[in-house]
């Protein structure tokens, strides 16, 4: 940690795109302890992660493209929790078009922890370097640093972090940055208690929420890489939660559960940024084209056993005589059928059923 080096420890190289040309190649930095070397990656992308600004009523706020908590985790992780044994350096790729960061450290995941754990594992392959690192207040206590990413992250819009390992073996750490998402962001702030903005429960939650329209305990299991109990609880949080004076998440069977109509009028208000989220897989169930509308119903259904032409109005803003529209027209094409009941308690299931 302070002794010289002999070799350079951390890697980092510049691309204009994925594939492409290199804009900065990796300095040599033999001869630096690992501090002095961490201290010269973190200027360089200090450097390289640019602030955008976004417009806040008559309040200009700049964002960084990828949030700098997320980038330092990244870093910060690949270093405590690396195999030291082998001598090459971890390796940062920055790339400029797409603002995107790819850490790769060698060694594999270890303590059982594997990529469909990495969110709620807890395991330090090299404890001592890890209590130094929280000692000198790189790090904080173990276990949140993935958390942390992953709730910067998705609280601005970007995809969660892809965490995997490959061959070598080595562990790539991928945060894929660029524009915040306006709509994202305004939903997040609205959310009540404030401290429960920083909730990686709620942040999860309403990714879900923001991606698929609806939101199941089955859903958020996954994304939280919990057990289904687990996800129930966190359910329960969101569900003390406020957005606008409504609770945030609403429904009348239980699971599934919609969104508040306060993150509905946040997200979807603003023409422009309903777009830029659309091109980013986000909303598109809001008022949604014929594919859209199939692979929200069946994915719905999926989760409910049923979907009504009030439910199918519910999560897209289609009016209810629309939603009933779509859903005779896929009936007609053999995706769904009408359940047995009749009247105000009408609905369609899975065709075949």
């Amino acid at each position: 940690m302070f002794c010289s080096a002999s070799r350079t420890v951390l890697e980092l190289a510049v691309l204009d795109v994925v594939g492409g040309d290199v804009i900065s190649g990796p300095p040599d930095l033999s001869g630096l302890s690992l501090v002095e070397q961490l201290g010269e990656i973190e200027a360089r992308l200090d450097v390289l992660d640019s602030s955008v600004v976004l417009q806040s009523g008559l309040q200009l706020d700049p964002v960084r493209r990828i949030p700098w908590p997320a980038v330092r985790e990244a870093l910060l992780n690949a270093i405590v929790h690396r195999d030291w044994l082998p001598r090459e350096p971890v390796h940062l790729t920055w790339v400029a078009a797409d603002a995107s960061l790819d850490v790769i450290s060698p060694g594999g995941f270890a303590g059982g922890v594997t990529s469909e754990s990495v969110l709620s594992g807890r395991y330090s392959r090299n404890p001592a370097l890890a209590d130094l690192a929280r000692a000198m207040g790189l790090v904080e206590r173990q276990g949140i640093g993935v958390d942390r990413m992953y709730r910067e992250m998705v609280s601005l819009g970007h995809r969660p972090p892809m965490i995997r390992q490959e061959p070598g073996p080595q562990v790539r750490t991928r945060l894929v940055g660029g524009q915040p998402l306006p709509a994202v962001i305004s939903s997040v702030g609205a959310v009540m208690p404030i401290g429960c903005q920083r909730d990686l429960r709620v942040a999860m939650g309403l990714y879900a929420m923001l991606r698929d329209g609806f939101l199941t305990a089955a859903t958020l299991a996954v994304l939280l890489q919990v057990p289904r109990d687990e996800a129930e609880e966190a359910l329960d949080v969101l569900a003390t939660c406020t957005v606008d004076d409504e609770p945030l998440i609403r429904s009348t069977t239980g699971d599934p559960w919609l969104p508040a109509r306060g993150i509905v009028r946040r997200a979807t208000g603003d023409a422009r940024s309903l777009e830029q989220a659309q091109r980013r897989g986000l909303l598109g169930w809001y008022r949604p084209n014929q594919r859209a509308a199939e692979n929200l119903v069946r994915a719905y259904v999926a989760a409910a056993g049923r979907i009504s032409s009030g439910e199918l109005a519910g999560i897209t803003g289609l009016t209810t005589q629309g939603a009933l529209n779509m859903l005779t027209r896929m009936e007609s094409e053999g995706i769904v059928q009408r359940g047995a009941t009749q009247g105000r308690r009408a609905h369609f299931v899975a065709a075949g059923l």
